[in-house]
């Protein structure tokens, strides 16, 4: 992901931005050693993965875990579609 493309889905995260319907299965495992490199995965996969990772349930964001996430999807080369 590029750094563009990061701060538009982190944008998103921040104003509350949910696609219903789509689910976060791509992603499953980001975090593991197996999960494959260079995966193509659909913008509102991301986006409702972080939604789901790295929302508090009072409504805020736990940076530290966004932090965390972004990390991983640059590391496994994660390449939004």
């Amino acid at each position: 992901m590029t750094k563009s493309e990061i701060k538009s889905v982190v944008n998103g995260l921040r104003n509350n931005v949910h696609y219903e319907g789509v689910s976060t299965e791509p992603l499953y495992g980001l975090g593991l050693d197996d999960f494959p490199n260079s995966k193509y995965v659909r913008r509102e996969v991301i986006a409702n993965f972080l939604n789901w990772q790295c929302m508090f349930l009072d409504g805020t964001i736990d940076e530290s875990e966004l932090s965390d996430c972004i990390y991983l999807l640059k590391k496994k080369r994660v390449v939004l579609v």
